[in-house]
C-alpha cells in the first residue's frame, strides 16, 4: 500500500493585527515592555517575548517565551545573542492560551518547576483556518495599556 496523501487545504495566513494585539496582551501579562517583543506572520506566524529574567537552571543564558501557530508557547534559551535558541519546555494544551495562562507557564518556569512538555506538541498544522482564527477574533481591537 502506498503512503496516504497529505490532506489539501487552502493556506490561510494568520491575521497580523489580532496576532499583534494578542502578543501585546501576553507581553503585558508577563511584564515585557512594548519594545521587548515582536511578532510576524508568513508561512509560520510567530511571537517572541524577551524576558528580563533567567531560568534557575541556566542563569548564564537569556530566557524568552516564543510562540508559533503550530506548537503554541515555549520557553527558549538564547544560546547565542539574538541568533540561536533552544526550547526547554512547551506549554502544550492549546495553541492560543489566555495571557494569564501564559503568565502562569512563565511563573512556573521561573520557580524552577517543569511545566508543559519537552517535545513540540504539534497542536495544529500551519496555515489552516481553524480555531486559532476564531480565538484571535477576541484580539481584533487594540487593547489599552
Amino acid at each position: 500500500m502506498g503512503a496516504h496523501p497529505l490532506p489539501r487545504y487552502r493556506y490561510e495566513e494568520v491575521p497580523l493585527g489580532p496576532l499583534s494585539n494578542y502578543a501585546r496582551a501576553v507581553a503585558a501579562a508577563v511584564g515585557v515592555p512594548d519594545h521587548g517583543y515582536w511578532c510576524e506572520v508568513g508561512r509560520l506566524a510567530t511571537i517572541y517575548l524577551a524576558l528580563d529574567a533567567r531560568h534557575p537552571e541556566f542563569p548564564d543564558l537569556d530566557l524568552a517565551l516564543a510562540w508559533n501557530e503550530v506548537n503554541g508557547w515555549s520557553a527558549v534559551l538564547e544560546i547565542r545573542q539574538g541568533a540561536e535558541t533552544i526550547a526547554i519546555a512547551y506549554r502544550g494544551e492549546t495553541v492560543l492560551p489566555t495571557p494569564r495562562e501564559a503568565r502562569t507557564f512563565m511563573a512556573d518556569l521561573l520557580a524552577g518547576h517543569c511545566p508543559g512538555q519537552l517535545e513540540p506538541p504539534r497542536l495544529r498544522p500551519p496555515g489552516r483556518r481553524d480555531v486559532l482564527h476564531r480565538e484571535l477574533r477576541r484580539y481584533r481591537q487594540r487593547l489599552p495599556h
